[in-house]
């Protein structure tokens, strides 16, 4: 048993806190108001710490992150930190703009490879954006690829149709004359579907 220099009271040595005379909780709330009085010598600790042993840092906060109960807190502390220091986030995200890059276009190009859905959804934001910089130039989507689209027209199988997979006028919702928005169906079938989507 031991009496806390700080609170005065009585307390079990398993609460002693380390090489101190003071039970953990007060340590604990001495720390916390050191921290409050010295950030900038936190900060240069943290990174003096991280230089030292990032990669150990790294795994236990990956560690950390991977168990379910942990993963929307830290979301919920980082999403706090960023409303509360938005013009130090800026900062910090321009500083490590130029490590990021090489990292994401390595990670792109692997996921180009190795999953398709992924590629065709980039390639279609590619042509979409295409298009857009054109229709903000004064040209529509249907112009800008109005080649295109003759070609599918040209290559129609004999006994199909060309149809909007997206209905031009549909009842709940309007597609796009665009070559994504296209396919072959045949003639009954299209005139069964109108101007419905084909699941329903």
């Amino acid at each position: 048993m031991f009496i806390c220099s700080k609170c005065g009271q009585e307390f079990d040595d398993s609460l002693r806190a380390t090489n101190n005379r003071q039970c953990k909780p007060c340590k604990n709330k001495s720390g916390v108001a050191w921290r409050q009085r010295n950030p900038e010598r936190v900060r240069q600790f943290n990174r003096d710490y991280h230089a030292a042993h990032g990669s150990e840092v790294r795994v236990q906060q990956a560690e950390y992150r991977a168990q379910l109960e942990n993963k929307e807190a830290a979301r919920q502390r980082t999403r706090a930190w960023y409303r509360a220091n938005k013009k130090r986030a800026a900062e910090v995200s321009a500083l490590y703009a130029e490590r990021r890059r090489p990292k994401a276009a390595v990670r792109h190009k692997k996921r180009m490879r190795e999953d398709p859905v992924y590629a065709e959804k980039h390639r279609l934001n590619s042509r979409v954006q295409r298009a857009r910089r054109r229709a903000a130039a004064g040209t529509t989507l249907s112009d800008y690829f109005a080649a295109e689209i003759k070609a599918i027209y040209a290559a129609c199988p004999p006994g199909m149709e060309v149809d909007h997979i997206h209905p031009l006028q549909g009842k709940n919702l309007s597609g796009l004359h665009v070559p994504w928005n296209l396919q072959y169906l045949p003639r009954l079938e299209n005139r069964i579907k109108n101007n419905k989507l084909k699941e329903d």
